[in-house]
C-alpha cells in the first residue's frame, strides 16, 4: 500500500516542485535511498538472490523520482503523527472500498456463470 501511495503522490505533483515524502515505512525509504541500485546491478534481485517483490511499482516510482528533488523522512507509525494518521485512515478507507468492489464483482461473475 505504501509503494502505491508514493507513486500516486509523485504522479499528482508537478515534477519541478521539491517533494518531502514522509512515511513510517523503513522499507520504502530503504528501497529508494539504499537498495535499488544494488538490486538493479543484480538483475532486480536481493542480496539473497530472491526476486524483488512489487518490482513494477518500484520501477515506476524510480522513473517518477528521476530528475526530481525528493527527500524521504521517517515518521513514527501509529504514534499520533497527524499526517501519517490521516494517510493511514485514507488508505484503509480506499482498501475497504476496493475489497467491497472486488467482492461484488466476484458475486456478479458467479451469478453470470451460473446462468449459463
Amino acid at each position: 500500500m505504501e509503494l502505491r501511495a508514493v507513486l500516486e503522490l509523485l504522479r499528482a505533483l508537478d515534477r519541478s516542485e521539491p517533494v518531502i515524502i514522509q512515511t513510517d515505512s523503513a522499507y520504502v525509504i530503504g528501497v529508494f535511498t539504499q537498495w535499488l541500485e544494488a538490486w538493479r546491478r543484480k538483475g532486480m534481485r536481493t542480496s539473497r538472490n530472491a526476486r524483488i517483490k512489487n518490482r513494477d511499482l518500484i520501477e515506476a516510482i524510480a522513473q517518477e523520482l528521476d530528475g526530481r528533488q525528493v527527500r524521504f523522512e521517517k515518521v513514527p507509525g501509529h504514534a499520533g503523527h497527524r499526517l501519517n494518521e490521516l494517510a493511514n485512515g485514507k488508505a484503509q478507507h480506499w482498501a475497504r472500498l476496493a475489497a467491497r468492489e472486488l467482492s461484488e464483482r466476484a458475486k456478479t461473475d458467479t451469478r453470470s456463470s451460473d446462468a449459463r
